[in-house]
């Protein structure tokens, strides 16, 4: 009976242990295990790398890009949330450039940003997001007290790890092949399942999830129905959040950055249904008072691109991330206007635009 019992235990602990090793090894081929260290020496050192870690908290993004910043000293910086993400060097390729899109949450991010960085480090020229919705109370009343931009990440808990890669792996979400033979050019559990990832640019790869996408924009109509997560709804902007504007662009007239900001567009489809629901009032309002306090500082400007109408829903990620395609218009409407023409041009972008794989993913020229 001891020996049948001895069997049997065998019998159990071989599948659970291979199934650790398998998990284990996945989130080694991934460059999990690496590190965010790892993933800077190698984003520096390798020009194709796209990465995007999984396991080491949300502080990970942050200092990323913060961290790429200081050492790219870029002329040209492109900073805001993930709604800025798609503005790709190839767009800009007379700029030193970089993207820090994924560091910003709210407006006063923006101030303490740029304070944590040396006289050396600021760039010439800004480009920055400014989501309608970073002017309503009810998405501000959330903000941090403080952000420490040197904050580290989190290191990785094995065991979580191993557990929510195995939860996946049964789900069907992971598929452990795949995994295993992505190239090498990926770092990250999302970067070798979908190719999603930032490239040495600082800008966002959405990789497989940008080949089909939910034109019925669900998950945006469904933050509509309960009026959350960036789809907070409010009447009129917080007149309070136009003093935060001011000092942002005072703070850049003294360090003489030149800004130049932009309202991002919500696809066709979920920008009528917002203004249809009448939830939305306050953006009839956020431009106009976002344009007064610009008017006090010549020298930056602001455009308004919350609804693109020469755009198609196609040509969105979802219902708030306009695709590679949109972006590119959105500079070429700024460089018509007489802004960036030192780092772009129509033609530029126009081929761009021209050659897209399809209506949102623009693959950068080749070296």
């Amino acid at each position: 009976m001891t020996r049948f019992l001895k069997q049997l235990l065998v019998l159990a602990l071989v599948p659970a242990a291979l199934c650790v090793s398998l998990c284990g090894l996945i989130l080694w081929h991934s460059g999990e295990l690496a590190g965010p260290q790892a993933v800077v020496e190698r984003t520096l050192s390798e020009s194709d790398v796209i990465s995007e870690l999984n396991f080491w908290g949300n502080d990970y993004t942050t200092w990323y890009k913060t961290y790429m910043t200081k050492h790219h000293k870029a002329s040209v910086l492109v900073l805001g949330n993930s709604r800025v993400m798609q503005i790709r060097e190839c767009m800009m390729p007379g700029a030193d450039f970089y993207n820090a899109g994924g560091a910003i949450a709210y407006l006063s991010h923006y101030s303490s940003f740029l304070n944590g960085l040396s006289d050396d480090e600021l760039p010439e020229v800004l480009v920055l997001t400014l989501d309608s919705y970073f002017f309503i109370y009810q998405w501000n009343y959330r903000e941090e007290a403080e952000k420490d931009w040197t904050a580290a990440y989190t290191e990785i808990d094995p065991l979580h790890a191993l557990t929510i890669v195995a939860r996946r792996i049964g789900s069907g979400a992971i598929k452990p092949l795949q995994i295993l033979r992505s190239d090498k050019r990926y770092i990250g559990l999302p970067a070798c399942a979908r190719g999603s990832g930032f490239s040495a640019d600082g800008s966002y790869n959405y990789g497989t999830s940008a080949e089909q996408i939910d034109l019925t924009f669900m998950d945006s109509m469904g933050r509509m129905t309960v009026g959350g997560t960036r789809f907070e709804r409010a009447d009129y902007i917080d007149w309070d959040t136009m003093s935060q504007l001011d000092q942002l662009l005072t703070l850049c007239d003294e360090k003489g950055i030149q800004v130049v900001a932009f309202m991002p567009p919500y696809a066709p489809t979920v920008y009528h249904a917002m203004v249809d629901s009448g939830w939305y009032g306050y953006l009839d309002y956020a431009f106009p008072a976002v344009s007064e306090i610009f008017a006090a500082h010549p020298g930056h400007v602001v455009f308004d691109f919350t609804y693109m109408p020469d755009t198609t829903d196609e040509m969105y990620l979802d219902g708030f991330h306009g695709g590679d395609v949109v972006y590119a218009m959105m500079l070429k409407q700024m460089v018509q206007a007489g802004v960036l023409t030192d780092y772009t041009s129509v033609e530029i972008l126009d081929e761009l635009i021209a050659s897209a794989r399809n209506p949102r993913v623009i693959d950068p020229p080749a070296a």
